[in-house]
């Protein structure tokens, strides 16, 4: 992935974290599953990424136990050569949000970050978004889509940067 961190104000530094290697969550488990969509692979295409049959899906991950960090950016990559939705037309993305939560999204759903509605217009477009609400550490992360385009929804790749 080879970024360089990011210094913030805080003396912490926002790093690009690996996250494949962990166990997966979410709804988007068809074409290649929630293990494409955290794979550092960026260019996947219309079956290789992670997929849902719906106008929305969700991915994510569990730290682990004992481990909690906190977000302070995050990329999504849409499918190589098509939007959110498969196909080729524009498409506005309404939720493309970062979730945390303390037991797995039981009871804990906390929003980290939801960004104004997203025109996804351009082939294999990349979204990255600054978390500024920087102050609590958690162990489940997750990521929420919707748009409005045709029913399905595919991500290339999802890349977390946590303050280290």
């Amino acid at each position: 992935m080879g970024l360089l961190p990011i210094p913030t104000p805080s003396g912490l530094v926002c790093t690009q974290t690996n996250v494949s290697g962990l166990t997966k969550l979410g709804s988007m488990t068809a074409g290649g599953g929630l293990a494409a969509g955290f794979n550092g692979t960026t260019t996947e295409g219309y079956d290789a990424g992670a997929k849902s049959g719906a106008t929305s899906g969700t991915m994510g991950f569990d730290l682990g136990s004992g481990i909690t960090k906190i977000l302070c950016r995050y990329d999504v990559y849409i499918i190589a050569g098509l939007k959110i939705d498969g196909g080729a037309g524009t498409t506005t993305i309404t939720e493309i949000d970062a979730h945390a939560s303390t037991d797995n999204f039981s009871s804990s759903n906390v929003t980290i970050h939801s960004p104004a509605n997203q025109t996804n217009d351009s082939n294999n477009q990349l979204f990255s978004f600054t978390v500024t609400d920087q102050s609590t550490a958690y162990r489940y992360w997750r990521f929420d889509f919707t748009h409005n385009g045709g029913a399905e929804t595919h991500v290339a790749e999802v890349i977390p940067w946590f303050l280290e």
